[in-house]
């Protein structure tokens, strides 16, 4: 499977911007914050809008835990077809990889890498 070409990182910088609330007033509001402990206890109420900070808040969470769990953390090992190198490997992840020669798991030889920096 090839790596998708969309980026998913969502909302990364905070924008601060003037808008009106329902009394005409102006007030400062950022893209993203952080819901109520009791939005995420139990979700947002049935048909009621969802505020864009909230959203941006969420999809942003989204898109750090999807780097993190692709990336890994030092000390993590992936798994290849033999023969993959080290160079194809660091490209996809990221970060300082390193090459641990192959393992035979269950019949199957594979490439071992892992996550150094």
């Amino acid at each position: 499977m090839t790596k998708p070409v969309e980026d998913y990182n969502w909302a990364t910088g905070t924008v601060a911007e003037y808008v009106s609330n329902n009394l005409g007033e102006s007030v400062l509001v950022t893209n993203k914050a952080e819901p109520s402990t009791s939005a995420k206890t139990s979700g947002f109420r049935a048909r009621a809008p969802l505020a864009r900070q909230y959203y941006n808040y969420i999809i942003n969470a989204l898109g750090i835990w999807l780097t993190y769990t692709h990336e890994g953390e030092v000390g993590d090992v992936k798994l290849f077809v033999a023969g993959t190198s080290l160079a194809t490997v660091e490209a996809r992840f990221n970060n300082t990889w390193v090459d641990r020669g192959t393992d035979t798991i269950a019949g199957q030889t594979y490439q071992v890498f892992e996550r150094t920096v």
